[in-house]
């Protein structure tokens, strides 16, 4: 089949840029690191406020077999899917805009954070048992977490059981609570940063003031934000990098969250909890929090990247139209990656799941092995290299 090139001149093309894009999951790191606080009675009651949904759900066709999970299980790893909505509500069907995987190192006391990209071309299922190739973050909107879930653990090789699913009002209340954060802008952040505020504030119902512009594009300066702010900070596409960059911003307010939440006192994680854990749909129930919570206190951000690694842009024919993706070139090369990120003391061989997904794929979209973008050939990360930070 013919290669898909991007015609970035096309509709779909400058729809795809217009889109609004919201994020929500760096909340929940601060769900579990509260967990240390249930001492007291207030803080048990709090969590019970959370949307909690069944944790006995099926998850089918996991990729990984027994001994894998009970090998990451010796090795101290558990993993945690974490979803951020583009809507005040958590618990109804619609695209996951951010889907970001974290793994927990016990042994090594440190959270590794992944981001799945949303444009990212996967097989999501029919939602009966068949075969559909699209955005993966179609897959929560045809059947909500089980069948994000599903989609993860297929195409992924993974054993994922737990999930949070976060919207982005959360997260702007979390860092207001927080007193804001600190963050090194460009002068063309600025100008974007502050057009994203009108929507944000809308949409929160909270407040905000512009950012001063700086007096160039390339010209930097450290500025405070607000939760409108950081928000609209993390929902930038333009500027270069695409939804590529936006996942770093993502990953870096992350890590500014999880920083300053650990040095917060008592009364102010209180009122965190009190916001936001209304605005959390999971799986994961108070007790699991308590325990986790307790332990991560005294963990560290490891790394953060994004997937799929080795990458192209283009557009494929699926579900009766054209459509903009980013193709993982190949499937089976960058979960290999994935793994070794993730899971470095495990060896790891490819299932015949992804090996299959892998091959349609590529079949799919034209490009194969031969075509690993030249950036990637020594292993390096272009997202890792565009970090704005």
């Amino acid at each position: 089949m013919a290669k898909k090139k991007v015609n970035k001149k096309s509709k779909a093309y400058k729809r795809r840029r217009k889109r609004r894009v919201l994020f929500g999951v760096e909340i929940f790191v601060l769900l579990i690191l509260v967990g240390c606080l249930l001492v007291y009675s207030k803080a048990k009651g709090l969590l019970n406020s959370m949307n909690l949904v069944d944790q006995n759900f099926s998850i089918t066709d996991i990729s990984a077999d027994e001994e894998t999970i009970r090998e990451q299980k010796r090795q101290g790893y558990e993993t945690i899917a974490l979803v951020g909505v583009d809507s005040r509500e958590t618990d109804e069907l619609m695209n996951s805009d951010v889907m970001i995987l974290a793994c927990i190192d016990h042994n090594n006391k440190q959270i590794k954070l992944a981001s799945i990209y949303r444009d990212t071309l996967l097989n999501i299922g029919d939602g009966e048992g068949g075969d559909f190739y699209t955005k993966s973050n179609d897959a929560y909107n045809k059947g909500g977490y089980e069948q994000f879930l599903k989609m993860v653990n297929e195409n992924l090789d993974m054993n994922i059981t737990k999930f949070a699913t976060v919207n982005f009002k959360a997260v702007a209340d979390a860092i207001d609570l927080l007193g804001g954060l600190d963050v090194t802008v460009s002068g063309a952040e600025i100008i974007f940063m502050n057009d994203y505020c009108i929507e944000t504030s809308k949409a929160t119902g909270l407040d905000y003031e512009p950012i001063p512009e700086l007096g160039s594009d390339t010209e930097t300066a450290t500025v405070h934000l607000n939760g409108v702010q950081a928000v609209s900070y993390a929902r930038i596409r333009y500027g270069g990098g695409d939804d590529f960059r936006r996942t770093s911003r993502q990953r870096m307010i992350m890590e500014k969250m999880f920083a300053k939440a650990k040095t917060a006192g008592i009364p102010t994680l209180m009122k965190i909890m009190e916001k936001v854990l209304p605005e959390i749909t999971t799986n994961i129930d108070s007790d699991e929090i308590m325990s986790l919570g307790m332990t991560l206190l005294s963990y560290s951000i490891g790394g953060q990247t994004g997937f799929p690694f080795d990458h192209v842009e283009g557009t494929v024919y699926t579900g009766g139209s054209e459509r903009s993706v980013v193709i993982p070139v190949t499937l089976e090369n960058n979960v290999i990656q994935l793994h070794q990120y993730m899971y470095p003391e495990m060896s790891y061989t490819p299932s015949e799941t992804v090996l299959e997904y892998s091959s349609d794929i590529i079949e799919i979209s034209g490009y194969g092995p031969e075509d690993i973008p030249e950036y990637s050939q020594d292993g390096a990360n272009p997202v890792q290299q565009e970090t704005p930070y």
